[in-house]
């Protein structure tokens, strides 16, 4: 609003700027929760009776920090083995009427997050268990994307009803 009436004063469209010598009403920023150290002690615990899938799942948004939406849009091809690092560069979401969309990330910028070694070699247990699984499964597989693997019959539309890496 200041630079409205400033450009007005430049212009001589006024004398003054109404607004002058009014200070800017500081807005109080919301704390965010965060887990504290003991939590996530008690967390990570509680996961080791839990499936592999839901201890990479819950593994990697503690340690990468990235979002539902991120973590489950992940691909295989966004792991980087080598590097202990995993691409972020997309977003799943659900919007009624529309099903599952593809998207940028919130802030539409891709990012690496490098991952500990152990968490990386989660990922290649559970890589290999979906290998696994297609294997298993013969003719029952969709591929819905070379990436993507799952078996058919889940709904309707099994290539829609999946979660990108899991």
């Amino acid at each position: 609003m200041g630079s409205i009436f400033s450009f007005a004063v430049d212009r001589g469209y006024m004398k003054d700027s109404p607004i002058k010598g009014i200070k800017k009403l500081k807005i109080e920023q919301k704390r965010k929760n965060v887990f504290h150290k003991q939590d996530l002690i008690l967390l990570m615990d509680s996961l080791n009776s839990e499936p592999l899938l839901w201890r990479v799942l819950v593994t990697l948004a503690v340690i990468s920090g990235a979002r539902e939406g991120e973590i489950v849009a992940l691909e295989w091809k966004h792991i980087d083995y080598e590097k202990n690092t995993i691409k972020i560069e997309q977003s799943l979401t659900l919007k009624t009427g529309e099903g599952v969309k593809v998207k940028s990330t919130k802030t539409d910028r891709t990012r690496v997050v490098s991952i500990p070694s152990s968490i990386m070699k989660l990922l290649k247990e559970l890589q290999l268990e979906k290998d696994v699984e297609q294997i298993n499964a013969e003719d029952k597989w969709v591929n819905c994307r070379s990436e993507v693997r799952i078996l058919s019959g889940t709904s309707k539309n099994p290539c829609i009803a999946r979660v990108f890496l899991f």
